[in-house]
């Protein structure tokens, strides 16, 4: 999903102007990738939470030229769903219709 995507979606949902709804998704989206820079978590229930990780500065192998050569410190954003998107994504299997197809 696109963030024109999600606009429309929203809009759509609260039955807004796209324009005003485009204004507040933005801004939320700002906020969040701010407090990303700042090195902030973020946590938004029934979705998941962001959290900055860093991977100290260390020293590389390049595979082209087989000499070694530092690399410097490494920021990434790590994301975990919320249980809820867990489980929408992998719902519980049945093991009683697993077991019942094996055996007939």
């Amino acid at each position: 999903m696109t963030l024109d995507q999600l606009i429309a979606e929203v809009a759509a949902n609260m039955g807004e102007p796209k324009v005003k709804t485009a204004a507040y998704v933005e801004h939320t989206v700002y906020l969040m990738a701010s407090a990303l820079k700042r090195g902030e978590d973020i946590s938004v229930r029934g979705f998941g939470s962001l959290r900055v990780r860093t991977r100290p500065a260390r020293v590389v192998h390049v595979p082209r030229t087989g000499r070694r050569q530092p690399c410097g410190p490494r920021r990434w954003v790590q994301y975990r769903p919320a249980r809820e998107v867990e489980e929408a994504l992998n719902p519980p299997l049945d093991t009683a219709k697993l077991i019942e197809g094996a055996e007939g």
